[in-house]
């Protein structure tokens, strides 16, 4: 006796989600994986995990205008990796460069640790007229 389309259709979703290639299966598969890699973090050396953050703390991101100016010269402006991160996730900036090797792990996710990063929205910066001094007009004339 042939099926009808609505039991064909019912059959085959319920292969396509719960067989053994199923999205269903595929979810806890991946789901898995994540619990076990974050049970290897949860779990490694507190030496390591303090390495990690020593590793991390040792990286500063430039910060750039929105026109991918830096916002001032001398001294250049820098933030540490948590304001960079937390700038990111709020929309405050956006990623410009990352460094090649180096992720923040968080606990669903990891993020690439930027090397630069720039505001969306433009700061005006006020117009500095540099002093005038015997050196400043040495290499103003060469």
């Amino acid at each position: 006796m042939p099926i009808g389309s609505v039991e064909l259709a019912n059959q085959v979703s319920s292969m396509y989600v719960e067989g053994s290639g199923g999205q269903m299966c595929q979810v806890q598969i991946k789901r898995k994986k994540q619990e076990s890699e974050s049970n290897l973090r949860k779990n490694g050396s507190l030496a390591e995990q303090r390495a990690y953050m020593y590793k991390l703390d040792s990286h500063f991101v430039l910060v750039l205008n929105a026109d991918y100016q830096p916002l001032s010269d001398l001294p250049l402006r820098l933030w540490s990796w948590q304001e960079t991160i937390k700038s990111l996730f709020t929309g405050k900036v956006q990623g410009v460069d990352i460094y090649p090797d180096d992720e923040v792990q968080a606990a669903n996710i990891d993020v690439p640790l930027p090397s630069a990063i720039a505001l969306t929205e433009y700061l005006p910066q006020p117009h500095q007229t540099p002093a005038l001094t015997r050196r400043n007009v040495y290499l103003r004339d060469r």
